[in-house]
């Protein structure tokens, strides 16, 4: 079995091999086990005999599973414990020499190695891609006037955030005191999203206008603005002196 440490807790990931009829991992997992401790502690639990262990031996997870030994890993990331395996035998083991034990803590340490690797590998894809995109954005800008180069951030935008199907890029316009659709892009109607304007304040792209700073929103129930939930939201400013010029929406 492999857990993970989520935001919630402790949540179970992965179970391998043969399960007895009638048990569910899932619902023994939230009671009391050496593999939720593991992910507590970061400590490792290795168990030659439950039966000579008072601590573990009348753990639900373990007796339907009919455990006898155990083999418990934590595996960490920056010293951090991000998830935990454990393999159980129906048989107990010879007791653990100080060679075993020095072995399977070996095995914890590679694949932490291993995992942290991985992860710095598609943090590195991620900066590349960024890169990639505001290179190419900065390609697109040469010899473009004001109404390309906006669609063209638009265009970028999208790429950038890679689940948004839509999205549209509001400028403000002085003589109206409202912020003005200027390319719009994916929505069923197009058309009918380049009239609707705002003003400083008003709804999402008014607020992110108004802070000047970016807007993360999971779940919004009434978006007039985008039809579904996930929304991105970032302010957009002029490079000459910096002031606010506008706002730029996506949605997923």
């Amino acid at each position: 079995m492999v857990a993970e440490t989520t935001h919630e807790g402790p949540r179970l990931i992965y179970v391998l091999g043969n399960v007895p009829r009638a048990t569910s991992p899932e619902a023994l997992f939230g009671q009391r086990n050496p593999l939720r401790a593991c992910l507590q502690s970061g400590e490792a639990i290795l168990i030659s005999n439950l039966d000579e262990d008072l601590e573990w031996r009348e753990t639900p997870l373990l007796s339907a599973l009919r455990a006898k030994s155990l083999i418990c890993l934590p595996i960490k990331i920056d010293k951090k414990t991000i998830a935990a395996m454990l393999a159980v035998s129906p048989e107990p083991m010879p007791a653990f020499t100080d060679e075993d034990l020095q072995v399977y803590h070996q095995i914890a340490r590679q694949t932490s190695v291993i995992l942290q690797n991985i992860s710095l590998l598609n943090e590195t894809r991620r900066r590349l891609q960024e890169v990639n995109l505001l290179l190419d954005f900065s390609r697109q800008l040469r010899g473009l006037d004001s109404e390309r180069i906006v669609r063209a951030l638009l265009e970028s935008a999208r790429r950038a955030l890679y689940t948004a199907h839509a999205g549209v890029v509001l400028i403000w316009d002085e003589p109206t005191g409202q912020l003005v659709p200027t390319a719009v892009s994916g929505y069923a109607d197009n058309e009918t999203m380049k009239r609707i304007g705002y003003r400083p304040g008003e709804s999402l792209p008014g607020q992110v206008f108004e802070s000047r700073r970016p807007l993360r929103v999971d779940e919004h129930p009434a978006v007039e603005l985008l039809p579904r939930a996930a929304v991105e939201q970032l302010p957009v400013r002029g490079t000459a002196s910096q002031r606010q010029i506008g706002s730029e929406a996506g949605n997923s």
